[in-house]
């Protein structure tokens, strides 16, 4: 009866141990599995592979330059940049008449390339002018709209001198922001044009009494004009 106890007590003791033991060999493989189901990284270049196969991180397109012939034909707005030079004679209010000069740099735009349309434009430069006893200058800034066909171009603009200085027999004043409006009226020959400007100032300083002013001269325009570049399409997805 003993020995039939003894292998009773023998047997339930291997099946506990059988039992308890089954969770510590499965518990801990299934945790690793787990772990690196959900915790592995991809490298850095795979990853950024794996997100613009998705559509994630696309650069944005290139603006790509456009053909000058394609651009005249399809009518393709234009922009450009140069330098403007202008010259003629100068009418002050109670001064005797004299001469200006000015020089600008100016930026362009164009609605249609080499072609009929809407143009704009800014201007910055620096001028002077000379009387008998006379004579000053100034730091332009202006803008201007317009339009130009084959034959002719004719703008309208406003700007102000950003600072000026002027003395009239001996009195000097200097100024800042005085306004001005122009007009211009001419031709262009590929990519020059040449002028009629007129321009009406309002010189208003300290130190000084405030003088109307009256430049009629000719400007000569040297640019380079370009058309704008195109920007492709995103691919469809």
């Amino acid at each position: 009866m003993s020995v039939a106890l003894f292998a009773g007590l023998t047997a339930l003791g291997g099946g506990v141990r059988a039992q308890t033991a089954a969770p510590r060999v499965e518990t801990p493989a299934a945790g690793v599995r787990a772990e690196i189901a959900v915790g592995a990284a991809l490298p850095p270049d795979q990853e950024q592979a794996r997100a613009l196969a998705h559509g994630q991180g696309e650069s944005e397109p290139v603006w790509i330059p456009v053909d000058p012939d394609e651009a005249r034909r399809t009518g393709r707005p234009s922009a450009g940049g140069g330098l403007s030079g202008s010259v003629g004679r100068v009418f002050t209010e109670r001064v005797p008449d004299g001469w200006y000069g000015r020089l600008e740099f100016v930026g362009l735009v164009q609605g249609h390339y080499e072609s009929s349309g809407a143009i704009g434009g800014v201007g910055m430069g620096a001028e002077l002018w000379l009387a008998d006893h006379a004579g000053g200058g100034g730091l332009p800034l202006s803008s201007w709209l317009g339009y130009r066909t084959p034959a002719l171009l004719a703008t309208l603009g406003v700007g102000v001198l950003m600072f000026e200085i002027d003395e009239v027999d001996g009195d000097r004043g200097f100024g800042i922001y005085a306004p001005f409006a122009q007009a211009q009226l001419g031709f262009e020959i590929g990519e020059t044009r040449l002028v009629a400007d007129a321009r009406t100032v309002y010189r208003w300083q300290w130190g000084a009494p405030d003088r109307a002013q009256l430049q009629l001269g000719v400007s000569m325009v040297q640019f380079i004009e370009r058309p704008v570049k195109a920007r492709p399409r995103k691919p469809a997805r």
